[in-house]
């Protein structure tokens, strides 16, 4: 990525800063309704490291950036704060899920809040850990 952004002239430049405002700006739209937003951080179960494959509708895909991109990146190329949290285990395979928490711009301190009382309200994840075999 970094070698296509050396690459990249004034104008493809100036285009890309467009685009993102106007991802920004439609993000920001969506806070219009609400402080915060949930959603998964990854759309799948933690991938078995020995494998590295994901299990999305009962088929393995390769885990690799491709998959994580469209749930973690656009909260760093707009400038949301954002946090990861976990959220307990998958039942069948018993691997780890994650909870993303999204807040609006300069408000981190509200998504520190949002991480903390869920983590109080739900103490038994705390204790909980991953068969090993």
């Amino acid at each position: 990525m970094e070698e296509s952004l050396a690459r990249a002239n004034v104008d493809e430049y100036i285009r890309a800063q467009r685009e993102r405002e106007i991802l920004r700006r439609k993000v920001l739209a969506l806070f219009e309704q609400t402080d915060i937003l949930l959603m998964p951080a990854l759309p799948c179960i933690a991938p078995r490291i020995d494998d590295l494959k994901a299990i999305i509708n009962g088929k393995g895909v390769d885990y690799s950036l491709s998959l994580t991109q469209p749930f973690l990146t656009l909260h760093n190329l707009t400038g949301f704060p954002a946090m990861v949290v976990p959220m307990g285990f998958s039942k069948k395979e018993k691997m780890p899920l994650s909870l993303q928490i999204i807040g609006k711009p300069w408000e981190e301190a509200e998504v520190f809040r949002v991480a903390y009382a869920y983590e109080e309200a739900t103490p038994e994840l705390r204790t909980q850990h991953p068969e090993l075999e």
